[in-house]
């Protein structure tokens, strides 16, 4: 640390033009050979993944440090910050809402508050503040705490809330009461941020999704394996908590290390579900009656296993009538159906086809009501309702405000009526509820309130030719008065992961980009789930090139339609999008101006060596296995940077408390690219020592100066006036 703040006090003040004149803290080169199933590989900085590595932590510091003197004295910047700030600091949003006889449970963000509240609205359409994270952080003496997940009990009258430090998302669930605020004394540790607790439905105990305790403190064990699946019951010790769920655990469902246990009870039902899952889109399923419930000897009858292809998210207690489960399914259906299963009678054999495949639609979820089904598609990101009455009536689709939008869906069994959210890329999010007796919807006045006006902006949907005759969707954001004479710049996201698609999502901070003139573009690259699960199978594992060459036929198609050219393109990627990034920049660097890579998965070859590592063998390979090994060696950006190559500028964004992404990923690739390349453009490491996984957990002004530090970093690179240095 000494060496970077040395580094700072040299460089802080230094006009941009001077800074370009130092060199960045040098890594060291110390070879490491391989040979794998025949295949010879060196890694010259194998060291940095040597866990509790005081070297590495002050090599990135260093990094850090270098990469802040620079950006902090880009023209320009202090500007832009203040712009963003106005438009991500004054945005009002309301998010993740919850039912609960009455009541309306959610996050609320305020204008100029850090992070989002948790807030209740109750039947007379007055509101309550919670839990405010703020006030958590400050009794734990935290510099800041998040909310991670909520879940109210089937009653309205408790709320078990999950909170995490600076990020991390490593949660702590905490138990509160509806009707003062007051937090009870149950307290669940370590708890997998992204798992909420499910109650039982008299609302006195709950399930969840525990971290293992082995080595959970030992930076050489991978926390993200060995979860467990517990109860708890209200005002019992938490150590006495039963293990339901885990490896070794269950003789009627065993599970291995990797896979997450996760049970979920339907509101008003004698059932309970087990889900079982990894980092992939299909999932193992099982059932058993509330009343069966005996720990590790629970009998649990399986409904359908990874090969079955079953596909809705984690939440299938969402979709339970009666003794009626829904489900989604993709076998024989890449756009999928909804099959019905008798949970008294579990056979997926003899399910019920109650919604059949659509061709040009995606089924993407499903939430039941007491009257009705509700059903979500998708076209090309943007999303439709459909509602399936219980009493035999034909599908019916609801209205939704606007299109190129994107929706969620929340039923309850004791209500005929569906909320829903609306928020598309100009509009911002609102929440309605939806009446089947009128047809009509109604505005439940909670929306999310901005600054960012986006009535001058359009939106393009087209399709870019890939390599292979492939038409991949490509949104574009643009001005409505923008000539298309490729003098403009512009930056392209893409992600291309895991089956998930990139929805039609309100990004205030957007706007300074786009009211400079500049163009915001988004790929839907296979990999992703924009048009089902073939899309997605066409980018995962083996093919992980294909999505990499659709992001370059989606910058090739902006350069030559004119919305820019390849020196004012800035690629964007962050997470498994570092592979698409990563991959995109160093098989063409010439399509391409500059590139962003956050909390990015960058060496590919060594996944297994990171945290959660084991997980990713669903959606990268399995290095184990001799094609596996070669499919993570052709996708990896790390291995594919060759000396002397001229790539363009590059900076890398790390949050040190992430648990999903191993910083080295990032370090290794700055190390080589800073090593390799044959031009000048800077490779800076932008880090966060309080912050996790990309902006997950982050305030409000950690996001701003994120958001400003890569805007600024694109406009100085692509060469946007108001941005360069002076002499």
């Amino acid at each position: 640390m000494r060496r970077a703040w040395l580094l700072v006090a040299l460089l802080s003040g230094v006009p941009l033009i001077a800074a370009r004149a130092q060199q960045p803290p040098a890594a060291p080169v110390r070879p490491v050979v391989d040979t794998l199933h025949g295949i010879t590989v060196e890694d010259p900085y194998r060291w940095m993944e040597e866990p509790q590595n005081a070297e590495f932590a002050d090599w990135i510091s260093a990094q850090g440090a270098f990469a802040r003197a620079w950006l902090d004295v880009i023209p320009g910047r202090g500007d832009l910050l203040e712009r963003v700030r106005e438009l991500m600091g004054e945005t009002a949003e309301v998010s993740r809402l919850k039912r609960a006889v009455g009541y309306l449970f959610y996050l609320r963000s305020d204008p100029g508050v850090p992070l989002p509240k948790l807030v209740v609205r109750g039947p007379d359409g007055a509101e309550r503040v919670l839990v405010d994270p703020a006030a958590a952080a400050a009794t734990d003496g935290e510099s800041h705490t998040s909310i991670d997940n909520f879940a109210p009990s089937p009653d309205g009258r408790l709320v078990a809330v999950s909170l995490a430090r600076g990020g991390a998302e490593i949660s702590r669930v905490h138990v509160v009461e509806t009707a003062s605020g007051a937090m009870r004394s149950d307290v669940i540790e370590r708890i997998w941020g992204e798992f909420p607790v499910s109650w039982l439905p008299d609302g006195s105990g709950f399930f969840y999704t525990q971290m293992a305790p082995e080595g959970f403190e030992d930076p050489t064990v991978d926390r993200m394996l060995g979860m467990r699946a517990r109860f708890h019951r209200l005002g019992t010790p938490p150590e006495d908590d039963p293990v339901l769920l885990g490896p070794g655990v269950s003789p009627s469902l065993p599970i291995d290390a990797q896979e997450n246990p996760w049970i979920g009870v339907p509101e008003a039902s004698d059932w309970v579900l087990a889900h079982v899952t990894s980092t992939r889109e299909e999932m193992r399923l099982c059932v058993a009656r509330l009343a069966e419930l005996r720990g590790a000897e629970t009998p649990w009858r399986c409904i359908a296993e990874y090969e079955d292809l079953i596909e809705h998210g984690w939440r299938f207690e969402r979709a339970v009538h009666g003794s009626d489960l829904f489900l989604l399914s993709s076998k024989e259906a890449p756009n999928r159906r909804v099959l019905r299963v008798r949970l008294d009678a579990p056979d997926l054999e003899a399910s019920e086809v109650v919604v059949p495949e659509r061709e040009e639609q995606v089924l993407t979820d499903l939430v039941a009501g007491r009257d009705a089904l509700y059903v979500k598609t998708m076209d090309r990101g943007s999303d439709r309702i459909w509602r399936l009455p219980f009493d035999g009536g034909d599908l019916e689709e609801v209205p939704l405000p606007s299109s190129q939008q994107s929706v969620e869906l929340v039923a309850s069994p004791d209500q005929d009526d569906l909320v829903f959210s609306t928020e598309s890329w100009t509009q911002p999010s609102a929440w309605f509820v939806f009446d089947p007796a009128t047809g009509r919807s109604r505005d439940l006045g909670l929306r999310t309130g901005s600054p960012a006006d986006f009535s001058g902006i359009v939106v393009e949907s087209v399709d870019a030719e890939s390599f292979d005759g492939a038409l991949v969707p490509l949104t574009i954001l643009r001005s409505k008065n923008l000539a298309l004479d490729s003098s403009h710049l512009a930056h392209l996201y893409g992600y291309a992961g895991y089956g998930i698609p990139l929805r039609p999502e309100f990004r205030p901070s957007d706007l300074a980009w786009l009211e400079r003139g500049g163009v915001v573009a988004i790929c839907h690259a296979r990999g992703g789930g924009e048009r089902g699960r073939a899309w997605y199978l066409a980018g995962r594992g083996p093919n992980k090139q294909n999505g990499v060459r659709d992001y370059i036929a989606c910058a090739e198609y902006l350069s030559a339609h004119g919305y820019t050219r390849p020196s004012g393109l800035g690629a964007w990627g962050a997470s498994m999008g570092g592979v698409l990034v990563g991959g995109a920049i160093t098989e063409r660097p010439d399509a391409f101006g500059a590139a962003v890579i956050g909390a990015g998965v960058l060496n590919t070859a060594r996944f297994l060596e990171g945290v959660g590592g084991p997980t990713q063998m669903a959606e990268l390979g399995d290095p184990r296995t001799e094609e596996g090994y070669r499919s993570l060696l052709e996708m990896d950006p790390y291995h594919a940077v060759r000396d002397g190559a001229r790539y363009p500028a590059v900076l890398l964004s790390v949050g040190l408390n992430d648990n999903r992404v191993s910083s080295w990923h990032s370090g290794k690739f700055a190390a080589r690219l800073q090593a390799a390349s044959g031009s000048e453009e800077p490779v800076l490491v932008r880090i966060e020592e309080d912050a996790g996984h990309g902006s997950i957990g982050s305030t409000r002004e950690q996001a701003a100066r994120k958001e400003a530090d890569i805007f600024s970093f694109l406009l100085w690179q692509l060469g946007d006036l108001a941005f360069q240095p002076r002499e």
